[in-house]
C-alpha cells in the first residue's frame, strides 16, 4: 500500500485510498464544503463566504448588508421574492414611469403657455397662473373682470376688456 503524497488541510480528512479530501462538517441549503479552504462553507450563487451565515446573491445595483440586499440608489427599494430593485413609489395616474429611473414623466403634450406635472395627474396647468385652464384657456384675467368663453369680460358693462393692456 502507498502512501498519499501530500496531506490534507485543517479540518477536512484523507480518503487513504484515493487520497481525495473531504470535510465532516455539512453546510447549510446553498452552501458547499470546501476542502482546499479549512473546510468552510461557501455559497453555490457566488462562491463565496456567507455574510453573517447567509447567501445573498444580490443584482448588480445592489449591494449586501447583514443579511439582506440594499439597493445602491435611494429611489429604489429591493425586493427579495424577485431579487431585483424596483421603484420607491409609483407614479400618479396618468404618468409614465422610466424603470431606470423611477422618474415619472407624462405622454401628453399641453398647448404654448400651459406645461403638464407627472405629481399632478398630467393635467395641463396655465403657466402665468399655475391653475387649471379654463374652457382650455390660459388667461390671468384682471380685478373685476372673470373669464367668459374664451376671452375676459369686465364685471361693470361700462367698462370694456383690453387683452393688450390686460385691464378693463
Amino acid at each position: 500500500m502507498c502512501a498519499c503524497r501530500s496531506t490534507c488541510p485543517t479540518g477536512s480528512t484523507q480518503n487513504p485510498s484515493t487520497c481525495a479530501c473531504s470535510c465532516s462538517t455539512q453546510c447549510p441549503t446553498g452552501q458547499y464544503n470546501n476542502p482546499d479552504n479549512s473546510c468552510t462553507c461557501l455559497c453555490t450563487t457566488t462562491n463565496q463566504p456567507p455574510q453573517n451565515g447567509v447567501c445573498l446573491n444580490c443584482p448588480s445595483n445592489s449591494r449586501a448588508v447583514g443579511s439582506s440586499c440594499q439597493c445602491n440608489d435611494p429611489n429604489f427599494l429591493y425586493n427579495p421574492t424577485t431579487n431585483t430593485c424596483a421603484c420607491r413609489s409609483t407614479c400618479p395616474t396618468g404618468s409614465i414611469q422610466n424603470p431606470s429611473t423611477c422618474a415619472c414623466s407624462c405622454s401628453t403634450q399641453c398647448p404654448t403657455g400651459q406645461y403638464n406635472q407627472p405629481e399632478g395627474n398630467c393635467r395641463c396647468l396655465c403657466q402665468s397662473t399655475n391653475q387649471l385652464p379654463q374652457n382650455g384657456v390660459c388667461l390671468n384675467c384682471p380685478s373685476g373682470s372673470r373669464l367668459v368663453g374664451t376671452t375676459c369680460q369686465c364685471s361693470d358693462p361700462s367698462f370694456s376688456y383690453n387683452p393688450q393692456t390686460n385691464r378693463c
